[in-house]
């Protein structure tokens, strides 16, 4: 609001969900999108490769004048599905992890032991259901690399950004 009020254009482009125009937190700029769009991620989480380029598009057009843009996105979340270019971390990994699924707990986990193997209780949810799961060791494993991996794939993003800020000239008068 006091941006708007001192003369500069504001945009907001979100992975939606927390950022959803139900919520009232985007509302108020010049310019909103809150993504997912058909290529978004499932659950219902826009990627922050598809803000970034909305917002790319958005400061090409009006970087002849003062603004302030938001962006964000919901790619270092669950589940944890990054690019096989940036899937890395656990190469060695034979499980059977559906990745597709978020797996919570709302609670700390006791484990369970099974043919001498400890497992954790979690549930699985999925796009369309969830159910019960029993993770072991290397399978928490391979969800905590999943997510490094999408934490590189982030990166990436955020660097692409910000060489194309730097390659519309505005990169020295940006914070």
């Amino acid at each position: 609001d006091i941006l708007n009020e001192n003369g500069y254009n504001t945009a907001a482009f979100t992975g939606g969900f927390d950022y959803d125009f139900r919520y009232n937190l985007i509302n108020r700029f010049s310019k909103a999108e809150a993504l997912p769009s058909s290529e978004s991620q499932v659950f219902g989480y826009g990627s922050l490769s598809q803000s970034t380029r909305l917002a790319s598009d958005w400061m090409e057009k009006n970087s002849d004048k003062k603004f302030f843009v938001f962006v964000q996105g919901y790619d270092v979340h669950c589940p944890f599905t990054p690019d096989k270019k940036f899937d890395i971390y656990d190469p060695e990994y034979n499980g059977t992890l559906d990745a597709s699924a978020c797996y919570i707990t709302f609670e700390d986990a006791e484990p369970f032991y099974k043919g001498g193997k400890k497992f954790f209780r979690v549930n699985a949810v999925f796009s369309d259901r969830s159910e019960d799961a029993a993770l072991d060791e290397d399978d928490v494993r391979h969800l905590a690399a999943l997510y490094d991996s999408e934490i590189k794939q982030t990166d990436a993003v955020i660097g692409r950004f910000l060489d194309e800020i730097e390659n519309m000239g505005l990169f020295k008068n940006t914070i």
